[in-house]
């Protein structure tokens, strides 16, 4: 809609899981608590990577169950959750 106020978030599954997150409000954040299991991660260690750059920008430790990501007013975010041992 026209209202600007959309949060929506999408994952691929895979060896390595591609998540996104866009959040069209131009005021409120989005915080996207994700669940291990409802992604298909193994229960090993993963990186996390910024999409575009390739580089680290965080961890899931090994048996974490859930984690989140926060998307600023207006932005969004592409990763990919690689396994540590890879």
């Amino acid at each position: 809609g026209e209202t600007f106020d959309q949060q929506m978030a999408f994952y691929l599954p895979g060896k390595e899981t591609l998540v996104s997150a866009f959040n069209f409000d131009n005021k409120k954040k989005f915080d996207l608590p994700l669940r291990r299991a409802d992604l298909g991660l193994g229960s090993g260690e993963y990186i996390i990577n910024d999409f575009l750059t390739g580089k680290p920008i965080g961890k899931i430790a090994k048996g974490q169950d859930s984690f989140s990501f926060n998307v600023p007013a207006a932005d969004a975010i592409m990763v990919k959750l690689v396994p540590a041992n890879q």
